[in-house]
């Protein structure tokens, strides 16, 4: 038997699964995953950035519960830690834990926590979510008024700590210790923002 004739089509299988190995380990599901990702745009700020040129929050109306309306003047004086959230999603509940205890220990100081809540039926929704779950810091129930001074949401709890005049400071996409809040406050005090 002509060994030529054997070896041939051995070479060519041996060729055929090292293409295929190689086409294999260059199409894993974590090379579709990244490249399925789409880029940041560049006109979004990546989360938990402090803001350097500092924008001045509109004077929004603020709505709570009740119907009663105020407006983002009303906190003026005050450091603000405003947190957009949903009460449908847990990260926000998570969130709304942490702030309570903050406000708890800040609102006699010139700070405070506010939260916007998203809910379609804003009023309702944070009445079921506070029979559950406590809020301590002021809720207001207009949350697509902020939303759109702020040029939207993408990812909740999104949070936001204002300077006494309502300038944006710090924004932080997703939910966050307490401590990072006590971080940016304690950051404002010693650079007298």
């Amino acid at each position: 038997m002509n060994r030529s004739c054997i070896g041939r089509p051995v070479r060519r299988l041996a060729a055929v699964l090292a293409l295929g190995a190689l086409a294999a380990a260059g199409c894993s599901r974590t090379d579709e995953k990244t490249e399925r990702t789409p880029p940041p745009r560049a006109d979004e700020p990546s989360p938990n950035v402090t803001i350097k040129s500092y924008e001045t929050m509109g004077d929004v109306p603020l709505v709570a519960p009740d119907g009663t309306e105020y407006r983002l003047s009303h906190f003026r004086g005050n450091i603000v830690v405003l947190c957009v959230f949903a009460t449908w999603s847990d990260d926000c509940v998570a969130q709304i834990r942490e702030l309570n205890g903050l406000h708890d220990r800040i609102k006699n100081q010139r700070m405070t926590v506010i939260g916007v809540a998203l809910d379609v039926d804003g009023p309702a929704a944070v009445k079921r979510l506070e029979a559950r779950q406590p809020i301590s810091f002021p809720v207001f129930t207009n949350g697509a008024a902020i939303v759109n001074d702020l040029g939207g949401v993408r990812k909740l709890p999104t949070t936001y700590v204002l300077l006494r005049e309502r300038h944006i400071y710090h924004k932080a996409i997703g939910f966050q210790p307490v401590r990072h809040f006590d971080d940016q406050i304690r950051l404002i005090r010693a650079q007298r923002l």
